[in-house]
C-alpha cells in the first residue's frame, strides 16, 4: 500500500493535463498537491492523536478513490486519447524523441533501483532523521517528545512527514528513497519546462535535463534520506511558475492568476520546510519579477493583490510550523542556557565526528555558529571567503587530487590576499586536500566548469543569448554567490547548493544554442558537456555501488554500519541482549548515537523512550510513569557491572558492559 501516494500523484497529473493541456504545469500541480495533502493530513491527525497506520491508509485510500471517480465520471481517458491523436498529438511528439526518452528511462530506472537497494547508513539518518519518525509513529503524533538530542525535534519536518508515510503504509526503510527518486525525476521534467519557457529548442532542453541528472551530488542525495533533492524541486517549480509572471504582458488578478499566486506561496512554504537555504534563490528571482512588472508599468493595485494573496497563503501555511520551530529553538536554547544534558549536537553531526560535547563546548559551538552567520552578513571579508570556499569545494573532484591541491592553493591564496584567518571549526579543506570527500560531499565540478565557461562564452561573444536568458543567468549567478557566501554555518556542505545548480542547467543549454547556427557544432559541444558530466557520475557510482553491495552482506544490522563498522559489534550486542531476554519495553539514558539501529533490530519492540532527560524544556515531555524493562546507555564515563541507576523511582543494575570506540556500552535491568 506504500504506492498509494504515487498513484495519487499520477492521477492528479492525468486529470490536470486532460483539462489544461500543459504537462509541466500538471507535474508541478501534482507534486505541490501531494506535498500539501501530506502536510495537512499529518498535522490534523497529530492534533487528534490519530496519526497511525489505519488512519493514514484511509486518508490515502480516500484521495485515490476520489481521483479515480473523477477520472471515470469526467471521462478523462477520452480527453487524453483525443489529445494524443493527430499529427501534433502527444504520441507524435514522443515518437520524434523516442531515442532520448528510452535512454532517459533506462538511466532513471537504474538510479531508482540502486537507490531502493541502498541502506540507510548515513549518520544523520541514524541519529536524528529516522529516529524521530519512529518516535512519531509510536506516539501517533508529531508533537514533541523527550529526547537528549534536540535535533530530533528542532529541524524542518516536511520531508520526514513524507518519508513517514512509507513506513505507515507498510514499507520498510529501503523504500524511504522513493521520495527523493520522485523529486529527482520531477526536477528533470521541470528543468525541461523552464528551458522551453526560456526559448530553448527541444533537443537542447533535453541537454539541460541531462546536465542536471548527471550532477554527482544529486545522484548521491537520491541514495540518502537528505532533503536537498526534494528542496530543489520546489525551487525549480517556483522559477517555472514565476517565468509566467515575468513574461506576461499585463498582470490581471483573475482565477488563473489567483491560483498561480497560491502555488508560488506553496513552493516557498514547502521549500522553507524542506531546506530554508533554497529561499535565498527564490528571493532573487522574485525581485527580478517585481522589477519587470514595475518596468512594464503594471497597475500597482493588481501587483499588490498578487502579493496579498501570496502573503496570506504563506502566512496561513507557515503559522503551525513557525510556532513549532519557535518552540523547538526555545527548547534548544533553554537546555543549553540551563547547562542541561549535552546532545550529540549539530557541531558533531555536521563535522562527522562522534565525540561527546561538554556543556561548555556546546555553548562555544552555538556561539561560534551564530558568530559565523552574523559575521558573514556583516563582514565583506568573511562573506567573500565563505563564498570562495564553497565554490572551490564544489569545483573539486575526488578522483583527481592534483585538481584539489590546485583549488586549495587558490583558496588559501585568496585568504592571504584578504588577510583572512580560517576559524578553528568548520575548516573542511583537509578533506579536499586529501581527496577524502564524504558520501554527502561528492562535489559537482562539471557544473562549476560549465558555469564559468558560460560566462566566458557570453563575455567574449562566442555565444549570443537573449536578454531574458542573460538576466536569468545573472539571477542564478547572484543566487549561487549569495548562498555560497552565507553558508559558513553549514561547514561547507556542497549539497546545499544543489537547488541553485538545478536552476543553472537550463541556461547552459541556452549558451550552447547561441554558439552558432551550425547544428553540427552545437551537437559536438553538447556531446562534450555530457561526456564531462558523465565522469562525475562514474566517480559517484564507484563510491556508492560498493556500499550498496556491502549493505547486503552479513546480518541485518550490518546494513546500517557499512560506512562505520567499528560500533557495529556493540550495537549488535545491545540488540541481542534485548532479544535474548525478550525485552520489548526499552529505555535510553543519555544519548545512543545510532538510535535508529535499536528501533530496527529489537524484535517485537513495543516501546522505546528516552529516560532521565536532564533538566530543561524537553524533560517536561518525559513519561515519568514509564518503567522500561531494560535501559541502554552509551557514555565516555566508565560504567562497571553492578553499578546502579535510578529511573522513575525504580532501581536498575548494570548487568552488561563493554568498552569500544572510546565509549562504554551498557545495559541496565530493574533490580529484583
Amino acid at each position: 500500500m506504500f504506492i498509494l501516494p504515487a498513484i495519487a500523484f499520477i492521477s492528479i497529473i492525468i486529470i490536470d493535463y486532460a483539462y489544461r493541456h500543459r504537462i509541466f504545469e500538471a507535474i508541478a500541480d501534482a507534486w505541490l498537491a501531494i506535498t500539501i495533502y501530506t502536510w495537512v493530513s499529518v498535522e490534523i491527525l497529530s492534533v487528534i492523536n490519530k496519526w497511525n497506520q489505519r488512519t493514514v491508509l484511509l486518508v490515502w485510500l480516500a484521495v485515490c478513490i476520489i481521483l479515480g471517480r473523477v477520472i471515470v465520471q469526467k471521462k478523462v481517458w477520452q480527453k487524453i486519447a483525443t489529445m494524443f491523436q493527430g499529427e501534433d498529438g502527444f504520441i507524435d511528439k514522443v515518437r520524434n524523441y523516442r531515442g532520448y526518452l528510452v535512454v532517459f528511462a533506462v538511466f532513471v530506472t537504474f538510479i531508482s533501483i540502486t537507490a531502493l537497494m541502498r541502506s540507510q547508513s548515513l549518520v544523520d539518518n541514524l541519529t536524528h532523521r529516522l529516529p524521530r519518525i519512529m518516535h512519531w509513529i509510536q506516539n501517533e503524533s508529531v508533537r514533541y517528545f523527550a529526547t537528549s538530542s534536540p535535533r530530533q525535534v528542532q529541524l524542518s519536518s516536511l520531508i520526514e512527514y513524507m518519508n513517514a508515510q512509507i513506513y505507515l503504509l507498510g514499507g520498510n526503510d529501503r523504500l524511504i528513497n522513493l521520495v527523493q527518486i520522485g523529486a529527482y525525476a520531477c526536477s528533470g521534467a521541470m528543468i525541461f519546462g523552464v528551458s522551453r519557457k526560456l526559448g530553448i529548442n527541444h533537443k537542447l532542453s533535453i541537454l539541460s535535463v541531462w546536465l542536471y541528472l548527471l550532477i554527482p551530488i544529486g545522484i548521491i542525495e537520491v541514495y540518502t534520506a537528505q532533503t536537498d533533492v526534494v528542496a530543489g524541486v520546489y525551487l525549480i517549480i517556483f522559477v517555472y511558475l514565476l517565468l509566467d509572471f515575468i513574461q506576461a504582458d499585463r498582470l490581471v488578478m483573475n482565477k488563473e492568476g489567483f491560483f498561480c499566486a497560491v502555488r508560488l506561496s506553496m513552493c516557498v512554504m514547502a521549500g522553507y520546510l524542506s531546506k530554508p537555504t533554497v529561499c535565498f534563490s527564490m528571493v532573487i528571482f522574485f525581485l527580478w519579477m517585481c522589477i519587470v512588472r514595475v518596468s512594464k508599468k503594471d497597475n500597482l493595485i493588481e501587483l499588490f493583490k498578487y502579493i496579498l494573496v501570496g502573503g496570506s497563503v504563506a502566512l496561513i501555511l507557515f503559522s503551525p510550523s513557525y510556532i513549532r520551530n519557535y518552540q523547538a529553538y526555545s527548547i534548544t536554547n533553554s537546555i543549553i542556557d540551563d547547562k542541561g544534558q549535552p546532545e550529540s549536537g549539530s557541531a558533531e553531526v555536521e563535522s562527522g565526528t562522534t565525540e561527546d560535547n561538554t556543556d561548555e563546548n556546546i555553548v562555544a559551538a552555538r556561539e561560534a555558529n551564530q558568530t559565523l552567520v552574523l559575521n558573514n552578513l556583516s563582514s565583506a571579508r568573511r562573506f567573500a571567503m565563505s563564498c570562495i570556499q564553497n565554490l572551490g569545494m564544489n569545483a573539486s573532484t575526488r578522483c583527481f587530487p592534483q585538481i584539489n591541491r590546485l583549488i586549495t592553493k587558490v583558496v588559501y591564496k585568496c585568504a592571504a590576499m584578504l588577510d583572512y584567518v580560517f576559524p578553528p571549526i568548520g575548516d573542511f579543506w583537509i578533506f579536499v586536500d586529501n581527496g577524502e570527500l564524504g558520501e554527502t560531499n561528492e562535489p559537482s565540478p562539471a557544473i562549476m566548469l560549465f558555469w564559468m565557461l558560460a560566462w566566458g562564452g557570453i563575455i567574449f561573444r562566442f555565444s549570443k543569448i537573449s536578454k531574458e536568458q542573460l538576466i536569468y543567468l545573472l539571477c542564478a549567478t547572484v543566487s549561487m554567490i549569495i548562498q555560497s557566501g552565507l553558508m559558513g554555518y553549514t561547514y561547507y556542505r556542497t549539497r546545499y547548493l544543489l537547488g541553485v545548480m538545478a536552476v543553472l542547467c537550463p541556461v547552459f543549454a541556452a549558451v550552447v544554442q547561441g554558439i552558432s547556427r551550425n547544428n553540427v557544432i552545437k551537437q559536438k559541444v553538447a556531446t562534450i558537456l555530457i561526456v564531462i558530466s558523465s565522469f562525475g557520475v562514474v566517480n559517484a557510482l564507484t563510491y556508492e555501488i560498493p556500499y550498496i553491495i556491502d549493505g547486503f552482506k552479513g546480518e541485518k544490522i550490518h546494513q546500517y554500519f557499512v560506512n562505520n563498522n567499528e560500533p557495529e559489534f556493540y550495537y549488535d550486542q545491545m540488540s541481542r541482549f534485548a532479544n535474548e531476554n525478550r525485552y520489548t519495553k526499552v529505555g535510553i539514558a543519555g544519548t545512543i548515537q545510532y538510535e535508529y539501529v535499536l528501533w530496527q533490530n529489537i524484535d517485537n519492540l513495543e516501546r522505546l523512550e528516552m529516560v532521565n532527560v536532564e533538566d530543561g524544556a524537553l524533560s517536561q515531555y518525559e513519561d515519568r510513569e514509564y518503567i522500561p524493562e531494560c535501559i541502554f546507555e552509551e557514555s565516555r564515563e566508565e560504567i562497571k557491572l553492578g553499578d546502579g541507576l535510578i529511573c522513575h523511582g525504580s532501581e536498575y543494575e548494570c548487568v552488561w558492559a563493554d568498552f569500544g570506540n572510546n565509549r562504554y556500552y551498557t545495559a541496565f535491568v530493574q533490580c529484583k
